[in-house]
């Protein structure tokens, strides 16, 4: 049953790293998804159509059943009164002797019959017209009833078609799992990327503090030596050297917060891995639930599918049954024209008896009689149909027999003792014949119960079928609403991630454009280190001369002069260690940036993991609606297996009682309850020795609350 449905490819697919699917999952089009979507609403409209069509038509074939009843009964009270016409010949038979005498004052009497009699012809063509209406009705039914059956026949075919597309789905399921599988692979090898990428980032850090403190302290060596020769140059510029150290200092402190920062990325970034290898471990670890977990569905799968082949040898019976059932009909049309061909006869019979009845109509007991019948025939007329028909027929031939009466008064006396012959011979025909009917209505009669039962279980089976067809379109629209679902999610994660990619690949430019430009200060600022070696060289030169020469006075303008020329030259080199401070702050904040993209990683891995949780529980869900449509299915099992029912249950109360306890056990989740309850169940049937057909409903339960125990122990 959900067989189709409720297969191992769509559950491997299913079943496989939803985490993993939703953050790189294939990207389906929303055309094809809505078309589908279409598709399956249209299938579904057809089969709600479809299912009112068919109660429609139970309901027209139950009336008609009902009529049919109707209209057996009524044959019966034919039956019954044709046997009392048959006792009233066998009266009228011995009285014809006594009637030649009497038919003189008889003629007197029948011009009132007659209009009696056109009164009774009256009614009787009115009941002919209705009997031929319930004909005509009969007709439509078992025209309604092939129709019927040629619909039912359409419905399974549109079902194996259903199923064609089920499994072109579970196909497309497989060719999913494929891509997801690849998708793994593919985050595992980014995964190693990243790794090695943290760590050469970690060793260009490394690299570039080492450069930085090789730098600085090259720096302060310089300034250090350009600050004694400033002492003892220019003694009153003492307060400016002093702010110089407060921002060295700055610099300094600076430097160590830079360290710390780096520090606690360093740590931050250890976690990351720890928290991926941990996410891994877990990873394979529900891989290998969900593989076992596929391993007991495909072998419910395999089971699911033997059933299936049980349902097309099924659907091949009754193929050949509706086969042997349009036989029957043929045989029963056989049976009408033979019927028809009795009637004629009949008539033929009645025709003969009327010539006998002609010297009965003289005597007064058989005035009596006709007006009994006639108030006979009133009373009926409602009921009896084909009574009717016959005594309609019966009364013409008594009209008929009054006009000729005074002709063939005669003949009759001379015919009588033939006649006599006749209608013995005709009389045993007629019994003859009418037990051949009876033997055909019976036949007629067990084929059409037979016919039923067969119609009741083809309905029944079909409307297992559209079931589990509908709970296999809601399973797969839960589905494509699901995927649907993580289709925006995964689109909107891979936005968030190609735009974190193109800010990283930016801060990356960035940081070795300002690494070009560190480069071009350092040689810019060692050839001012050297131009600054010049002057001091100049400067003490120019000591030198100071003090040989005596003109010292003469030559302060100059070195003032000089002196303020290596003043600005010291505020640049200042303001350019400023802006290389400034340069390493874009070293920060691609490294908050870098953080931030952690975060951002740790934030999608939390909401990876919550996805995992949540398809994990659809995947609880759909294994839950499978394990319902394969208990529907065993339950039908159950149905066709059993024979007595609730007789079976009041012979056998505590067995069923604790087979009720066990599956109220499965249902709470007491699952060691519902397996005492098994076992005591099993022990119960060995005391009471049951015999096989006995056994069959409860072999049937156990083999369902046994398989639901196993599935909720996997569970």
């Amino acid at each position: 049953m959900n067989s189709s449905r409720h297969n191992s490819s769509r559950k491997n697919q299913l079943i496989l790293n939803p985490a993993i699917f939703a953050l790189f999952g294939p990207k389906i089009t929303d055309k094809s998804l809505k078309e589908k979507a279409d598709k399956l609403e249209k299938i579904k409209a057809e089969l709600k159509d479809k299912a009112k069509a068919v109660l429609k038509r139970e309901k027209a074939v139950a009336s008609a059943e009902k009529k049919v009843e109707s209209l057996k009964t009524k044959q019966k009270e034919l039956e019954n009164s044709i046997k009392q016409q048959q006792q009233m010949l066998s009266v009228l038979k011995k009285d014809h002797s006594k009637t030649s005498s009497e038919l003189e004052g008889f003629q007197k009497t029948t011009q009132s019959q007659k209009q009696d009699l056109k009164k009774a012809e009256k009614a009787a063509k009115a009941s002919i017209k209705q009997l031929k209406q319930l004909q005509n009705q009969l007709a439509a039914k078992e025209s309604n009833i092939t129709t019927r059956e040629s619909e039912l026949v359409s419905k399974e075919k549109k079902l194996m078609s259903l199923m064609d597309k089920s499994k072109a789905l579970e196909d497309r399921n497989a060719k999913l799992k494929a891509e997801i599988d690849a998708k793994q692979f593919r985050l595992n090898q980014l995964k190693k990327e990243a790794e090695t990428a943290a760590r050469t980032r970690q060793k260009e850090l490394e690299n570039m503090r080492k450069q930085a403190k090789e730098h600085v302290s090259a720096r302060e060596e310089e300034l250090k030596k350009l600050k004694e020769e400033a002492n003892a140059a220019f003694k009153t510029k003492a307060k400016e050297l002093d702010l110089l150290r407060q921002e060295e200092d700055a610099i300094k402190k600076q430097k160590s917060e830079f360290r710390k920062f780096i520090e606690k990325q360093k740590s931050a970034i250890e976690k990351d891995i720890k928290k991926f290898d941990e996410k891994k471990k877990k990873i394979s670890y529900d891989e290998k639930i969900l593989d076992a977990r596929e391993k007991v569905i495909q072998k419910k799968e395999q089971e699911l599918n033997k059933k299936l082949s049980e349902a097309k040898h099924v659907q091949s019976l009754q193929k050949q049954i509706a086969k042997s059932i349009e036989e029957k009909k043929k045989l029963a049309q056989e049976l009408k024209d033979r019927v028809k061909e009795q009637n004629q006869k009949l008539d033929a019979l009645h025709k003969k008896s009327v010539q006998v009845h002609k010297e009965e109509l003289a005597l007064s007991r058989r005035k009596k009689d006709v007006e009994k019948l006639s108030r006979k025939l009133a009373s009926e007329e409602k009921d009896l149909d084909k009574r009717e028909l016959k005594w309609l027929e019966h009364d013409k031939a008594l009209k008929s027999a009054i006009n000729e009466l005074v002709s063939q008064k005669k003949e009759l006396e001379q015919e009588v003792s033939v006649k006599k012959a006749e209608l013995e011979e005709l009389q045993q025909e007629w019994d003859e014949k009418m037990a051949n009917l009876k033997q055909a209505a019976i036949e007629v009669k067990e084929q059409k119960k037979a016919v039923k039962k067969l119609l009741d279980k083809d309905v029944s089976a079909l409307y297992e079928k559209e079931d589990e067809v509908m709970k296999v379109i809601n399973a797969f629209e839960k589905d494509r609403q699901k995927l649907l679902k993580e289709e925006k999610a995964v689109m909107a994660r891979v936005k968030t991630l190609e735009k974190a990619k193109k800010e990283f690949e930016k801060a990356q430019q960035k940081f070795e454009k300002e690494k070009k430009d560190i480069t071009n200060k350092e040689r810019v600022a060692a050839k001012l280190l050297r131009y600054v070696e010049k002057e001091k060289k100049k400067v003490e030169q120019q000591k030198r001369k100071i003090a040989a020469a005596k003109e010292l006075k003469a030559n302060i303008p100059k070195l003032e002069k000089h002196y303020f020329k290596l003043k600005k030259q010291i505020r640049k080199e200042e303001a350019r260690l400023v802006e290389d401070t400034r340069l390493t702050r874009p070293i920060k904040k691609s490294l908050l940036m870098r953080e931030k993209e952690l975060r951002k990683r740790e934030r999608g891995l939390q909401k990876g993991a919550e996805l995992l949780e949540e398809r994990e529980q659809e995947l609880e869900d759909l294994r839950a609606m499978k394990e319902d449509a394969f208990e529907d299915y065993l339950r039908s099992e159950v149905k066709a297996a059993e024979h007595i029912g609730p007789v079976h249950r009041e012979k056998f109360p505590a067995i069923h009682k604790k087979l009720d306890q066990a599956r109220q056990g499965i249902i709470s989740g007491d699952i060691d309850a519902a397996i005492r309850r098994v076992a005591e169940a099993e022990v119960l049937m060995d005391k009471f020795k049951l015999n096989k057909e006995e056994r069959k409903p409860f072999s049937y339960d156990l083999k369902y609350i046994k398989a639901s125990i196993k599935l909720a122990e996997l569970g």
